[in-house]
Order: C-alpha cells, then structure tokens, then sequence
C-alpha cells in the first residue's frame, strides 16, 4: 500500500502533475474564500441598510416632532402675548376701579359735610 502511494507520488511529481493539482486545489481554495467573503459583505451591507432605514425613520420621526414642538412654542408664545395683554388691561381697569372707589368715599364725605350743615342750618331755623 505504501508502496503504491509512494509510486502515485512519484509519477505526480515526474510529469509535474501534483503542482497542477495543488494550483487547482489552490485556486479552488481561493473562490470558495471568495465567495464566503462576498456572502459576508452582502450580509453587512444588508444590515447596513436596514440600519440606515431605521435612522432615517426615526430621523423622520423626530423631525416631525420638533416641528410639531415648534407649533406648540408658537401657540404658546401667541397665548403668552394675549395675557401679557389681558393682564394690561386687567391692571387698567382696577386702576380705573381704585379711582372710582376713592371718587366715591370724597363724595360720601362731601355729601355727610352737606348732610351735617343741611341739619345744622335746619337746626338753627327750628330755633329761630
């Protein structure tokens, strides 16, 4: 049996047979790698992609956000405005009513004054 190995082997090398071989071997070696190696690169670039559409999703997502955020702000800034206003005028009218109010405490004290000498003079014409 070794004997006929070690005649195949020899017969190989004589007619340089086994260095064809081996460069078949080789370069069927060499696609096979290639082919992993492509299968693995496709396989990345697919999971490249999804990722990428998973970021542009919720990029999408949170761009819809903040515009919705920035209508929000400017509600906001609107309503703001409109109690700054109200409140102006909320301060105008109890200015106005504090006026009022004291308007009316000189004309009670007015009117008492008139009330006493009005009772004073008809005091003094019952007398008379």
């Amino acid at each position: 049996m070794q004997e006929a190995a070690q005649k195949l082997f020899d017969e190989l090398i004589k007619d340089d047979r086994i260095f064809l071989i081996l460069f078949l071997v080789a370069i069927g070696f060499i696609v096979w790698a290639v082919v992993v190696l492509q299968r693995r690169q496709f396989k990345m670039a697919d999971r490249l992609e999804a990722r990428a559409e998973e970021k542009q999703i919720t990029n999408t997502k949170m761009a819809s956000m903040l515009e919705k955020a920035q209508i929000e702000l400017t509600r906001s800034q609107v309503i703001n405005e409109k109690n700054v206003e109200i409140n102006k005028q909320l301060v105008e009218v109890t200015k106005q009513q504090q006026k009022y109010i004291e308007n009316e405490k000189t004309h009670r004290n007015i009117m008492l004054g008139m009330d006493e000498k009005i009772n004073t003079v008809l005091l003094e014409l019952a007398k008379k």
